[in-house]
This record gives C-alpha cells, structure tokens and sequence, in this order.
C-alpha cells in the first residue's frame, strides 16, 4: 500500500488538471516536518493493547496529497501492513474491552456527541440526538474521555449536569487541555471546547499530547487497554471544501500516528490499526510539485463517498489486517486480537 500511494501520488502531480482554475485550491506546505523510520516489534506477541485510529473522512487520494505536500513522507508509512476496507458501518469496542478487563478510552477533536466518539461510548437510534447521545457518557465505562462539545454536559433540556454525574462517578474533570494535563492518572473526563476543538493552528499539538496522557493512564492496566483516537476534523474541512485546513488536519493526524507508533515500538504486545470511516468530498490530487511541498486539488462534492479505505497496521497481531474485506471485519479482526485468537481465519461475508 504504500508503494500504491507513492506510485498513485507521483502519477498524479505529473499530470495537469483538467478543470478550470477556478475549480481547484492550491496548498503548499511551508514546513515539512521529519518523519523518523520506526521499527515494528515482534508480531507474533499476544496482543495486550489495541490502539484504533480513524482519520475521519480521509482516504487514499487525501493521504496521496500529505504525502506529496510533506516532501514524500509520512508517519504511517513505518506500518508494514495494509489492507483495504470497504466503507460500511459497525463499532462498539469500548463496552467489549470492558467486559475482559481492560481500561479504554477515546481521544478527539470533535464534540463528543459527534458520530464516531458516539458510536464507541453511548446508545441512540438519532445520530443528531447530541443532548441525549452525552446523557449516555455516565454509562459508557470509558476510563479515559478528551474531546469538545461541553455545551451539551450542562444547560441542558432535561436540566441534568452531566460533569457532576460523571464526578460522582469518580471522574476527574477538565475543562482545558491545561487541567487535564495536570490530573493524576485515573478516569479523566476532558472536555475542552464548547463545540469542536478548533484547527490545529489554534489548539497546538493538542491531539498528540492528549493521546500520550491517555496511554499514560491506561496502560497502567496490567490486562490492557484499547484506546480510540480519531482525527475528526479532517472530514469537517472536507465537507466545507477547506483545503488548507483539510491538510492541517491530516498532518496533526499523522504527527499523533508518528507519536503512537513510537509508543508501541517500546511497548511490545500493542496493536496498532489506523484507518478512515469513509472518504469525503470526492476529493482529488490534480497536480503539483513535490519538491516545494506544492500541491493542487479539487473538491468534487461536499458529501461522503462510498469507496474503499486503506487499513494500516503495525506491531502484535498486525498480519491479519492485510488483505481485503469489509469494514465490519474490522471490528472483528480486533476482537480476535483482544482475545488471542488473532491466527483464526476471519469470514468473509459474501454480497448478497
């Protein structure tokens, strides 16, 4: 796969772009930043920890473009294996790795109601139910919990306060990255913005340093962790055809990939799989240069798509993540892990 996205990034800047000026943004990427070779441990250690990270929105013609615009490298590509996903729907992780006794969390830049931090921690038929989505957090068993969206925790219709129900719980409260970073480790709920967490520009190497307290508290387990991190944002700059935003996204994406990678080479047993939830905004690499880190590009809607996404994986277990198959697997992939039975053949479903 990586050869696939330097082969598909370089023949892309070759060619010219076939609509108007008009229609296409350009990006150029003023400071690249280093990306170290990362040596993956044995993978054959059963797998005590799984760290999930989904670059909301982002698929291959959107990591072509990082690629391209950072002087040819990124962090994932230390992961030696990948896979390809077709983009349907299925989550629910926190809750199982509960039940085998390890700790969990979820780290985001979107408000905490937002559909993927949703789907791993609360229980709604209404993906737009956002007051009753972060109603269901006192119950979701997540011991580690970042992200935005605190307006929905008080002033709420029902009259609830959720950061005191989740206090009462034995959570620790933060407000700011600044509190948060000053907690001891134990359940933390960290929620530092009303809305989304604004760009990166803004808000620093929050992403990264929020991901390193997490696995700071969690792998204090001697069971294990699984630990989500997504990058949300990405797919909000998408949407809105934001280019320049979009790029900034993806780049603090893969800087916390780089940090991640980094944490599970010295940690032996920890599993990492990266990957997106879908590709948005009919996104395309038109041209460039990539030796000034130049790219140009287009937005062909403002909507998801349903093509496949490639899957990375990296340390104990990462084998099983190659191939090609359908999102819900996974889901199961990593439960085999989890459960040591990542050796076991995963079943294809057929189309129906």
């Amino acid at each position: 796969m990586t050869l696939l996205l330097r082969v598909l990034a370089c023949a892309l800047l070759l060619v010219p772009p076939q609509l108007p000026a008009a229609d296409t943004q350009s990006f150029i990427s003023e400071k690249p930043y280093p990306v170290a070779n990362i040596r993956e441990p044995e993978q054959h250690l059963p797998v005590n920890n799984v760290i999930l990270m989904i670059g909301d929105g982002m698929g291959i013609h959107h990591l072509s473009a990082a690629w391209a615009a950072n002087r040819g490298r990124l962090f994932i590509e230390n992961c030696p294996v990948t896979g390809i996903a077709k983009t349907w729907c299925r989550d629910k992780l926190v809750d199982k790795a509960k039940d085998m006794e390890k700790s969990t969390g979820v780290v985001v830049t979107c408000e905490l109601n937002d559909a993927t931090p949703a789907a791993f921690c609360a229980n709604n038929e209404k993906r737009s139910d956002s007051y009753g989505i972060i109603g269901d957090y006192p119950r979701s068993r997540a011991d580690f919990i970042f992200g935005g969206g605190s307006k929905y925790f008080t002033q709420r219709p029902d009259g609830r306060d959720i950061f005191k129900e989740m206090g009462a719980l034995g959570y620790k409260i933060a407000r700011s990255w600044e509190e948060a970073a000053a907690l001891p480790p134990g359940k933390t709920l960290a929620v530092v913005a009303p809305g989304n967490l604004p760009p990166p520009g803004k808000r620093g190497a929050v992403l990264r340093q929020a991901t390193l307290k997490a696995l700071e508290t969690l792998s204090r387990n001697p069971r294990g962790f699984f630990l989500m991190v997504e990058g949300s944002n990405i797919d909000k700059a998408a949407h809105h055809g934001k280019l320049a935003e979009m790029m900034e996204e993806i780049f603090d994406f893969d800087r916390t990939a780089g940090t991640v990678l980094e944490w599970a080479a010295r940690h032996p047993g920890t599993l990492v799989v990266i990957t997106a939830d879908h590709n948005t905004g009919a996104f395309s690499l038109s041209g460039g240069n990539l030796e000034k880190g130049e790219i140009t590009a287009l937005f062909s809607s403002g909507n998801h798509d349903g093509v496949a996404v490639p899957v990375y994986a990296f340390g104990s277990g990462s084998g099983a993540f190659t191939g090609i198959y359908e999102n819900t697997d996974i889901f199961r992939k990593i439960m085999a892990a989890m459960k040591g039975e990542e050796n076991k053949a995963v079943p294809v479903k057929k189309d129906s």
